[in-house]
């Protein structure tokens, strides 16, 4: 699983990798073991996989992905599983990758954003909260199922998921923001793939699949006809540039419940990827995937 990259035109962010890190990983791994996303859709829905049979998998509809991993894949012969949220393919702005870029933009280090971002929380109405939030937090038992996380990359997303929510955390962010003179629109620039972008992938032998349409960080916790319309226009949108109906998925940030699974079910999805190994009994809907961090960690312990 992958999702950033940096190169010519991107900058390096928290978990990117070059085009050299990404050859040199899938060399690693081996080029032999990686199908086609095609061939490697149909064995598994068939039980027709064999140990060791590999794909690789792209989220989030970024940039970085047309114009420094695809041509890797090209040149090593491979196609791929790219799970696409379509809001921002027609040219909207989702504030997540937003505020990513920003914190890697406009800080001198992630400490220093997380810092700055505990600091105005605990100048603002809801400080008390926050500071009986992070009394009882534990990092160490918080999100164990990605242990490339940092405790501070831990702790900002507990304030921002489980104590904040999305109202609050973009209320924050916006005053960061207005005091740095950061403006979306500027940040936004040349960060997701457009149309064009998304039916050539498709054109050239790659399985497009779902995604939701905004990428809500906590799609499975939303009101299950909330998640019907994330992922009907997900699906409609990507029917539209593909002419495919998808009948994949990629569950955004891992977010999904036994309500999520049906509805996609009965919208005829017949495979979908969790966003980590830790679940071992897992359904057609729900298959793990090894993020490239930890396979970055593997390699470098040349194991």
């Amino acid at each position: 699983m992958f999702h950033h990259f940096h190169g010519p035109s991107h900058v390096p962010c928290q978990g990117s990798i070059s085009a050299e890190d990404l050859e040199n990983l899938i060399r690693w791994v081996g080029v032999e073991r990686i199908l086609a996303a095609t061939e490697w859709r149909e064995r598994a829905r068939h039980g027709r996989l064999c140990p060791g049979d590999l794909c690789i998998s792209l989220d989030d509809s970024l940039k970085c992905q047309i114009d420094i991993a695809l041509p890797i894949l090209q040149k090593l012969g491979l196609t791929a599983f790219w799970f696409i949220y379509t809001s921002v393919v027609g040219g909207g702005i989702e504030m997540l990758e937003v505020y990513r870029t920003f914190r890697h933009t406009y800080f001198v280090s992630l400490d220093d954003f997380y810092r700055t971002f505990t600091d105005i929380l605990l100048d603002s109405d809801c400080s008390s909260e926050v500071k009986q939030a992070l009394a009882v937090f534990q990092p160490a038992l918080y999100m164990q199922a990605f242990p490339f996380l940092s405790d501070g990359d831990k702790v900002f997303r507990y304030l921002r998921d489980d104590v904040l929510g999305p109202e609050r955390y973009h209320r924050t962010m916006g005053v960061m923001m207005a005091r740095h003179g950061a403006e979306p629109a500027v940040i936004a620039r040349g960060l997701w793939m457009n149309a064009d972008d998304v039916r050539r992938l498709h054109d050239l032998g790659h399985v497009i699949g779902l995604h939701s349409h905004s990428h809500p960080t906590r799609l499975g916790e939303l009101p299950i006809e909330q998640q019907r319309r994330e992922y009907t226009r997900n699906a409609d949108a990507l029917l539209a540039l593909t002419g495919i109906r998808p009948n994949t998925v990629g569950h955004p940030c891992g977010s999904y419940s036994a309500e999520t699974l049906g509805a996609l079910a009965e919208m005829g999805v017949v495979m979908g990827f969790r966003s980590n190994m830790a679940q071992s009994d897992y359904g057609p809907l729900e298959l793990p995937r090894e993020d490239h961090a930890n396979i970055m960690r593997q390699m470098a312990l040349g194991r």
